[in-house]
């Protein structure tokens, strides 16, 4: 009876413990993932997401990433670049593992690839792979394309569990307006509106922006499993303060294309962000500048006009100096003229060889000073042009008709 007894209780005692050693699982360790015309950084975060995934799928005991560079240094492993069987096989050696995954990340002109492997270290042969292909904004990779590569490379191998079956969601974003900039666990995802789905379930920080004129938005979401969760989102206008004090008193003031008076300008309200600031008033110098207000921002500005009448005299002054002076070398140039044709006449109607000789002379002196005259005739009749140009550009500037 007591052999009995101990023999119950053995085999009570291995039905209790057959199922504890029956969860023993495969050992896995994730080298990375090699980045093709894409930084490693990114890389790098998308092997981090991989082995996030395996851990809750619970498929595979998967060794974590420090312990795995520990043991790999101190046997002066590289891991960047390892990508050949041979490479894989050698690491998973070093680090006593069953499975080794590894990888490539890539884009080739708007696609991104993502490309896995499995390969068995009995074996020493590649068990199963998978690709994934996505057109879009490469952040998709990190939420929905790395979950999906990898079911892919598993259900290639021939695994099934909880993987299978791995909760997702949907996640529908509308604002208005339109165009936001949507970041998830501040990465930048794409545009609203947008659609994401088999995205898996949990918590999420979810941030909208559109400019620099509207609040932004930012709040934790759940994806729960097999639902929809929407966000619509209508931005918020954010305001600052203006306040002006002007000189002359009368002058206009334009803030980007609406005008006002400087009764208007103590406390004006405007939108957040970038303005242009432009003062007018008649016979002084524009002033302009661009501002940028921050959200209840009370923005001080004290605008002098220079008065510009007394430039425009001037310039008035030494234009009818330069148009006097041209008059007057006009007419120097006219009797030169006339003066050098005489000459020549008499030159051709000399009776005397001595005669022809003097007045040759003088011919060639008075067309000499012609020739002179003309070119200074020509030089300030330029300037007084030039001159005339910028007198009427200042009365321009000065809103002076």
């Amino acid at each position: 009876m007591p052999f009995r007894k101990w023999s119950y209780r053995i085999l009570l005692l291995t039905l209790i413990s057959a199922p504890l050693f029956c969860q023993y699982k495969t050992t896995v360790a994730v080298l990375g993932l090699d980045a093709h015309n894409m930084s490693q950084s990114d890389s790098d975060l998308l092997a981090g997401r991989l082995r996030s995934i395996l851990v809750n799928w619970d498929v595979y005991d998967v060794i974590e990433r420090t312990k795995m560079m520990e043991i790999l240094e101190e046997h002066g492993f590289q891991q960047t670049g390892c990508i050949a069987d041979e490479c894989l096989l050698e690491a998973g050696r070093l680090l006593g593992v069953q499975k080794m995954i590894a990888g490539s990340v890539g884009r080739f002109g708007d696609i991104y690839t993502i490309e896995l492997r499995m390969v068995d270290m009995e074996t020493a042969k590649i068990e199963a792979s998978a690709t994934y292909d996505h057109e879009g904004e490469m952040e998709v990779l990190l939420f929905t394309g790395i979950n999906t590569a990898l079911k892919k490379l598993l259900a290639a191998k021939g695994d099934s569990g909880a993987w299978l079956t791995q909760p997702e969601g949907t996640l529908i974003i509308e604002t208005s307006p339109p165009n936001a900039t949507i970041y998830l666990e501040n990465r930048s995802i794409g545009k609203s509106p947008k659609t994401i789905s088999q995205l898996p379930k949990g918590a999420y920080q979810l941030e909208l922006t559109i400019d620099d004129k509207h609040e932004p938005f930012s709040r934790a979401i759940v994806i729960a499993t097999n639902d929809t969760t929407r966000i619509t989102h209508t931005f918020l206008p954010m305001f600052g303060y203006l306040s002006m004090s002007i000189h002359p008193p009368d002058a206009m003031v334009f803030v980007d294309d609406d005008v006002y008076h400087e009764n208007q300008m103590n406390h004006l309200k405007l939108n957040t962000g970038q303005h242009t600031v432009k003062v007018f008033s008649q016979s002084f110098y524009p002033f302009k500048k661009n501002i940028h207000l921050k959200k209840d921002q009370i923005l001080p500005m004290d605008v002098s006009l220079i008065y510009g009448g007394h430039d425009l005299k001037r310039h008035q002054k030494h234009q009818k100096r330069i148009a006097m002076t041209t008059a007057t070398l006009l007419s120097l140039n006219v009797v030169s003229y006339i003066l050098a044709n005489s000459s020549y006449d008499k030159y051709r109607s000399a009776s005397t060889s001595a005669e022809a000789d003097r007045y040759r002379k003088r011919t060639e002196i008075l067309d000499k000073t012609t020739f002179g005259l003309s070119v200074l005739t020509v030089g300030f009749s330029t300037a007084t042009l030039i001159k005339w140009i910028q007198i009427k550009r200042l009365k321009h500037t000065l809103g002076i008709k």
